[in-house]
């Protein structure tokens, strides 16, 4: 199949594009960039870059004439400022945009389906009511473009959203956040892009449209061969109030607050 991946250039998304060119059931990988491309890895024979100069309007004609033949996309991209504004339209009017053109593309059978792997975070709060201590816009502009991407797979023909909501993305070596102040809800990136490229290819098994961080860390290492380890445990505001007097700590849409 033909994989899409949005935000190729950052943590998560680098990672994907690397995992996908070596996946043996994806055959080409577009990278969709807002300039051309040419290092490693977008130069492989098996990536494609499709410049897009608007991620909300740019998708003309000849951007889906590009993306034809696709049937998945890794979502990656995520504004890292906590500016409403910015939030909304990169985290949510981007991603209803690409939904609405991946809509439109011709699938391989009549049961194939288009599936979306959309990248969150684990502070996300899809309540809008709800009092937050910190972060409270961005946190729910975050969990409304869940909502919205889960509803619009509802009501679309052949079409599937997967929320993946991580907590802190550590590197594939070391930890970037230590245990003993963020307890067992960090996550590797190579686990984060294994799980979003079998979601965007395989979808769920267990039928779900929402994984959290304990199911991607488990989900990313059974696909990587690793034996599981802690990956209980949830997230709620207490772990932020726990850091105060932290520094934030940004791993691309969400952010957790670690001590200096």
């Amino acid at each position: 199949m033909k994989l899409i991946v949005a935000g190729a250039t950052g943590f998560v998304g680098s990672e994907v594009v690397a995992q996908a060119i070596a996946h043996k059931s994806i055959t080409s990988v577009i990278a969709l960039s807002r300039r051309p491309l040419s290092e490693p890895p977008f130069n492989h024979p098996k990536v494609k870059v499709v410049v897009l100069e608007d991620f909300e309007k740019g998708y003309t004609p000849e951007v889906i004439e590009q993306l034809k033949g696709a049937e998945g996309c890794c979502w990656a991209l995520g504004a890292k400022s906590t500016g409403g504004d910015k939030t909304r339209r990169v985290n949510l009017n981007y991603a209803l945009s690409a939904c609405n053109a991946f809509r439109t593309l011709p699938l391989s059978s009549p049961t194939a389906k288009f599936r979306l792997a959309y990248t969150s975070g684990i502070i996300t709060e899809r309540d809008q009511d709800k009092n937050l201590w910190i972060m409270s816009d961005m946190r729910k502009i975050g969990g409304e473009a869940e909502t919205k991407l889960i509803e619009y797979a509802k009501e679309a023909d052949a079409f599937e959203t997967f929320i993946l909501r991580p907590g802190g993305i550590r590197p594939k070596e070391g930890k970037m956040l230590p245990d003993c102040i963020v307890g067992s809800f960090n996550v590797r990136v190579d686990e984060v892009a294994a799980t979003l490229i079998d979601c965007a290819v395989r979808g769920d098994e267990g039928g779900r449209d929402t994984l959290e961080n304990a199911d991607i860390a488990r989900r990313g290492r059974e696909l990587l061969g690793r034996a599981a380890e802690n990956v209980e445990g949830g997230f709620t505001d207490l772990h932020l109030r726990l850091a105060f007097g932290g520094r934030l700590i940004s791993s691309g849409y969400f952010a957790t607050y670690v001590r200096d």
